[in-house]
């Protein structure tokens, strides 16, 4: 049991949005707690710097400079999964938020009747600011 609590965010609990300062922009990246990749912590790197891990229950805050980002959703040595990579662009004072999904799909053959090729895809899908503020404050703040 103290294994698998590595993997869920232990930070800060969400206490709400704090205001982007200055010519900065945010974005906020988001995972609701579930049993489809529990394990699975995703590497997050803002344009060639790893900013982090997005814990199960997690989230993530990151303040940028306005212009063109890149947002890598990095995979593991030995993994089939391909990386999730995304171009973002922000302007001062804006606010942008997304939503990381594990989603498991059915058998895709069966070996001497057992159910064998079952895959897990993920993705990234932008949410309003108002479907951010109903999951946020279930979640904590991921290293």
């Amino acid at each position: 049991m103290a294994l698998l609590a590595g993997c869920v965010a232990r930070g800060p609990q969400f206490t709400g949005l704090d205001e982007v300062l200055g010519e900065q922009a945010r974005v906020y990246l988001i995972r609701e707690a579930a049993m489809v990749g529990y394990a699975y912590c995703p590497p997050v790197s803002l344009d060639g710097e790893v900013v982090g891990c997005l814990k199960n229950g997690g989230y993530l805050r990151l303040d940028l400079e306005p212009g063109i980002h890149e947002l890598r959703f990095e995979s593991r040595l030995f993994e089939s999964i391909e990386e999730i990579r995304l171009a973002v662009e922000v302007t001062a004072g804006q606010e942008l938020f997304y939503q990381w999904q594990a989603q498991m799909h059915p058998p895709v053959a069966l070996v001497s009747g057992i159910p064998a090729g079952v895959s897990v895809s993920r993705r990234l899908r932008p949410i309003s600011k108002s479907a951010a503020l109903y999951l946020l404050p279930s979640l904590r703040l991921s290293h």
